[in-house]
């Protein structure tokens, strides 16, 4: 079953979004804070990531928390799922890493489509080894 790590301080789209992919077929868990995701990253392996990038996390926003998973997690699929994507966030995003990034609000069709979309894509570590295209 594929597992998903929904990062998002808004509490209800949590537990929306959980149980929307959950009854979708993945297993999904949850942090509200950076410092939570972090933790859950010793221990999880998941297939994607999604998260939010204004987080209440004093400490770390979610341009620096992308930045620090994918330290550690080189081929760590996240996508950012963010109200908050101006021209300079959304690319910040992607240079950080983010294979792509959904404007909020996102509806629960839109989630369970662009979140298969992601999970079909080949895993990372291979789209870094394969030649490029020319």
């Amino acid at each position: 079953m594929p597992t998903i790590l929904i990062v998002d301080d808004e509490h209800d789209l949590l537990i929306a979004f959980k149980a929307v992919l959950h009854h979708a077929g993945h297993d999904v868990f949850t942090a509200s804070t950076a410092t939570t995701a972090l933790r859950l990253l010793e221990t999880q392996r998941p297939d994607l990531v999604l998260l939010d990038i204004k987080l209440g996390d004093l400490e770390i926003d979610g341009l620096e928390l992308l930045r620090r998973m994918r330290d550690r997690l080189p081929n760590l699929k996240v996508v950012v799922v963010s109200a908050y994507l101006d021209l300079v966030t959304r690319q910040a995003a992607l240079d950080g890493g983010a294979l792509d990034c959904w404007p909020k609000p996102v509806t629960m069709q839109m989630l369970i489509e662009r979140t298969a979309q992601v999970m079909e894509q080949p895993d990372l570590s291979a789209v870094a080894s394969s030649p490029s295209a020319e």
